[in-house]
């Protein structure tokens, strides 16, 4: 589901504004489209300092300020990844 296809479709049950998450990309992008394609609902978008998106990054954080939600490294990154491959999301190597 694209984020629009999501916006629309909170819209339509009612809701006024949506956060979208991705655990590898930023959603601010996303967001910026929704904001221009859906009239009715507003979207925020941010920053998981995941690894595939840079992990810990000072100069990131700082710049991921004005967009309001950015989430550190998710608790359950470093078991799943330790599972399926054996790399670390520390992001701090």
């Amino acid at each position: 589901m694209s984020a629009v296809e999501a916006a629309k479709g909170a819209r339509d049950r009612g809701l006024k504004a949506i956060v979208l998450k991705g655990g590898a990309f930023e959603t601010v992008t996303r967001a910026a489209q929704v904001n221009a394609e859906v009239p009715g609902v507003k979207a925020f978008g941010g920053l998981v300092m995941n690894k595939p998106s840079g992990g810990i990054n000072p100069a990131a954080v700082e710049a991921a300020i004005p967009y309001r939600y950015n989430w550190s490294i998710t608790p359950s990154c470093s078991n799943r990844l330790r599972r399926e491959t054996s790399t670390s999301c520390s992001g701090l190597s």
